[in-house]
């Protein structure tokens, strides 16, 4: 019973901020309109952990207010203002509002997997790599008779000034499977070349069964090249002034359930007219678009 009257206080509070909702809704309500309903939703964000160190306490959000209006006029669209559309966190833990999400004024960008490990603006000397899946008890799968590698890595930068990437990225990215099927997996890292110390930032795996996106699934035929046309997972991520943009291409094996078809060597082409690209939309943000959240006291 000793949480009953913090689960009261909780409730009287939600009560009076849905009150004061209500009060300014119904202030900003048009003529011939009617205010039906209103939603009060909060986002929680969990305590973040240096090693077994808490440096910032678990925390709401201020409340976002959802309504249900109608009016008499059904001919005519009814805008309510309730906020910005869209609220994000990059990386660096910095908060600020955007219109749209993906953001819409997005540079695209397209880099190309080229020899020496780079990712160049321009495509290069034609190339390829094997890469082999790691399997469950941590050894490499080898081909026949040369060892291959597990990861293939491509580095961007050093760039100049900080590079912001939001949205959904694109890894489109040219191999020759040797087996009817197999996985590919594309993750992007913000590296600082000073330690060498990596961060990830964006992912993203397939089936080869579905090399052409979508769910439909298609024939792979051993041997036989193939785009497999990856999607980062939405992503909101700035790199400092300074920091390399890495891309790490491998064999993803799905640790959590059963590779269905088994995971297989594939070789990893790019250069010359081969289609390995990496594409990101970029965005500029001043300093003045950010803002500090509300703490928890």
């Amino acid at each position: 019973m000793s949480g009953q009257p913090q689960q009261d206080d909780i409730l009287a509070r939600i009560a009076r901020a849905k009150r004061a909702e209500l009060q300014k809704l119904r202030a900003a309500v048009p003529p011939r309109a009617a205010l039906v309903d209103l939603f009060i939703h909060r986002v929680y964000s969990p305590a973040r952990l240096e090693g077994e160190k808490v440096v910032a306490k678990g925390a709401w959000s201020e409340p976002r207010v959802s309504a249900w209006i109608v009016r008499g006029e059904l001919n005519k669209p009814l805008h309510i203002d309730l906020g910005p559309a869209a609220q994000l966190q990059d990386n660096l833990l910095r908060w600020r509002n955007e219109e749209h999400y993906p953001p819409r004024d997005a540079n695209w960008t397209t880099l190309h997997l080229s020899a020496g490990s780079r990712l160049n603006p321009a495509p290069g000397a034609a190339g390829s790599v094997e890469l082999a899946p790691v399997v469950a008890n941590q050894d490499v799968m080898r081909s026949d008779p040369t060892p291959v590698r597990t990861s293939a890595d491509f580095l961007y930068g050093p760039v100049e000034k900080e590079l912001l990437i939001s949205g959904l990225p694109r890894v489109h990215v040219t191999v020759t499977p040797r087996e009817p099927g197999g996985y590919i997996a594309a993750w992007l890292y913000d590296r600082d070349p000073a330690t060498g110390a990596e961060k990830r930032i964006g992912w993203t795996s397939m089936s080869l069964r579905y090399y052409e996106g979508g769910d439909k699934p298609m024939t792979v035929v051993p041997g036989q090249p193939i785009v497999a046309k990856m999607e980062i997972q939405p992503m909101d991520a700035a790199l400092p002034a300074g920091h390399q943009l890495l891309l790490r291409v491998w064999v993803n094996t799905h640790s959590d359930r059963i590779p269905s078809p088994p995971p297989a060597v594939l070789a990893l082409n790019y250069g010359g007219s081969v289609k390995s690209i990496v594409e990101l939309p970029i965005i500029e943000r001043g300093v003045d678009a950010y803002f500090e959240p509300p703490q928890p006291k």
